[in-house]
């Protein structure tokens, strides 16, 4: 499609989009619609940008997209697994974090217990000389 082409009704229904608009609601898109060429590579719409309006890929491909598609399908199963495993692995180190919280407070115990001297013999915290 050529920048001076107008934009018609026939390409219009081509879109699954517009499947279920009369000719008369095609007509008002085709009123303010604006057909644009984009050479290949270059940024149609940016993230974080509020585009001008709504943009319609009639002709080209879009391969960053596709790519994305690719990995959804190739990722899934990994994303699958780990929602189910998370919840499995949570359980099994459960035990460790109870050790873990068990054996900190032991040591803190112990620091008390070898301390009590020097803190006995420092006095209480408000009678120290200035």
């Amino acid at each position: 499609m050529s920048a001076a082409a107008a934009l018609t009704l026939s390409e219009l229904r081509t879109i699954d989009l517009f499947d279920d608009l009369d000719n008369d609601q095609l007509g008002e898109w085709l009123a303010v619609a604006r057909v644009r060429v984009a050479p290949a590579g270059e940024i149609v719409a940016e993230h974080g940008v509020v585009p001008a309006g709504v943009f319609l890929l009639l002709e080209g491909t879009m391969l960053t997209f596709l790519i994305w598609l690719l990995l959804l399908l190739l990722c899934w199963p990994l994303a699958l697994a780990a929602l189910i495993l998370y919840p499995i692995v949570w359980l099994l180190a459960l035990p460790f974090r109870l050790v873990g919280i068990t054996l900190e407070g032991v040591f803190r115990l112990l620091a008390a217990i070898i301390l009590l001297p020097a803190r006995l013999l420092r006095g209480p915290r408000g009678a120290r000389m200035a």
